[in-house]
């Protein structure tokens, strides 16, 4: 904290980074340092000022609140980047005592620069507070605020309150008519998804339209938006934006289909299909974002082209294949896994690919899927990356699966990966598959008799309990 000190360290870019440095650290002993420092009388660069308004941010002690309250005063501080630091710092300690300080910066009257009114409307967004929504609502309006990123900031900031009161001024702030600014649009429809409020949906669904609205980013924002309220009303209009002669933008396509996906309805899995062929879908991006959507519908009927996809002779795109490997890894299909297996028998695929292969393999494995099971019994070692609440859920599929010779299988990888935690399941599964009685080995290791219990109710119908009688 000394090198805060302007009288102990002359350079004011060095006071700033020690000021960023204290935010880094995050030890709340630094924090009467820091409101020193945003103190104009005391630290002359405006700069300093505003890594210490950030740095108490970071910081979240809430006894700065007050400091940083009057570090959004015009009238106390002129430097505007360090008001409009305090503002995203109030933001992140999320105090409802400086909602109607931050309500009052988002008047132009008040806070005449644009970035600090935005930065203020993005706090009240996250401190998520209802009483400012009348307040954001009032900003929404081009007539009261003239800065298009300052009501694209009051947009989001009244999306992630989620008030559904405000879904007819963020309605109206889709209308390019009424909205100038497409990123003001963009910021509207992404609010209405996460209200999630159905009235917002035939305003939506006419933003697809690229007659109405021009901005292909506003448009894949709405697709989007659609997708999140889950609407099946928006269907139709979200198939037909999957066509690339009525939806010139690959990014908005994509988000249709990821919206159709979302949505889960099956009427969905025929223009989904047909978004996976190259010669109708000339976008990968589009097509993997498609298969990612058949897979999540989860429609048996669309096994066949995801098959398909993971040709590279029919599929050159790498990463769309990896999402038809994932899609199919969702199917309760023996088909489905049956491609898959193919796929990593060959080995001739990419890591990427053939890791999307093996995880979804382990999706079908965790519901029970016996050829699934079976194949991962033979793998030699298992990935890193699969992680111990899914290896857990492979290990009970096996179990619930009653064949000895998969638990056996699957229990060596078990011990290989967490030896601790499934040697006494693995040596108790050797016993029965050696047709012995591992009852005996419970009464030689006491500690392994929960363990034993298990794999003998599965086989013999009997536990140790039972059994402690004979001979």
């Amino acid at each position: 904290t000394q090198a805060l000190d302007p009288k102990a360290e002359p350079d004011p870019i060095t006071r700033g980074s020690a000021a960023s440095a204290l935010g880094h650290i995050g030890d709340p002993r630094a924090v009467p340092a820091l409101i020193q420092a945003l103190d104009p009388k005391a630290e002359p660069g405006s700069e300093v000022r505003g890594s210490a308004a950030s740095a108490l941010g970071n910081i979240g002690d809430p006894k700065t609140v007050p400091a940083l309250i009057q570090a959004l005063d015009s009238n106390a501080e002129s430097g505007s980047e360090v008001r409009g630091s305090a503002a995203s710092a109030l933001g992140n300690i999320g105090d409802p005592r400086a909602v109607p300080a931050l309500i009052q910066t988002l008047d132009p009257n008040a806070e005449p620069d644009p970035i600090v009114r935005g930065s203020a409307a993005s706090a009240l967004g996250r401190i998520g507070d209802p009483k400012a929504v009348p307040a954001l609502i009032q900003t929404l309006d081009p007539k009261a605020e003239p800065g298009s990123e300052v009501r694209g900031s009051a947009a989001s900031a009244l999306g992630n309150i989620g008030d559904p009161k405000t879904v007819p001024a963020l309605i109206q702030a889709l209308d390019p008519k009424a909205e100038p600014g497409s990123e003001v649009r963009g910021s509207a429809a992404s609010a209405l998804g996460k209200i999630g409020d159905p009235r917002a949906v035939p305003a939506l669904i006419q933003t697809l339209d690229p007659n109405a609205e021009p901005d292909p980013i506003v448009r894949g924002s709405s697709a989007s938006a659609l997708g999140r309220i889950g609407d099946p009303k928006a269907v139709p209009a979200l198939i037909q934006t999957l066509d690339p002669k009525a939806e010139p933008g690959s990014d908005v396509r994509g988000s249709s289909a990821s919206a159709l996906g979302r949505i889960g309805d099956p009427k969905a899995v025929l223009a989904l299909i047909q978004a996976l062929n190259p010669n109708v879908e000339p976008d990968q991006i589009t097509r993997g974002s498609a298969a990612s959507a058949l897979g999540r519908i989860g429609e048996p009927k669309a096994v066949p082209a995801l098959i398909q996809t993971l040709d590279p002779k029919a599929e050159p795109g790498s990463d769309v294949r990896g999402s038809a490997a994932s899609a199919l890894g969702q199917m309760d299909d023996p088909v489905a896994t049956a491609s898959l297996i193919k796929v990593l028998d060959l080995g001739t695929e990419r890591n990427d690919i053939l890791n999307a292969v093996i995880k979804g393999l382990f999706v079908q494995a965790i519901r029970g899927n016996q050829q699934a099971l079976l194949r991962i019994s033979r793998m030699k070692t298992i990935p890193a990356w699969i992680t111990v609440e899914q290896f857990e859920a492979t290990v009970e599929a096996a179990f619930s699966s009653s064949d000895l010779s998969i638990i056996q299988a699957v229990l060596m990888l078990a011990e290989k990966k967490y030896p601790n935690q499934w040697q006494q399941y693995h040596l108790t599964a050797d016993y029965l598959a050696k047709d012995r009685d591992a009852r005996i080995l419970a009464r030689q290791h006491p500690e392994i008799a929960d363990a034993v219990n298990l794999l003998v109710d599965l086989f013999d119908g009997k536990s140790v309990d039972d059994t402690h009688n004979h001979p």
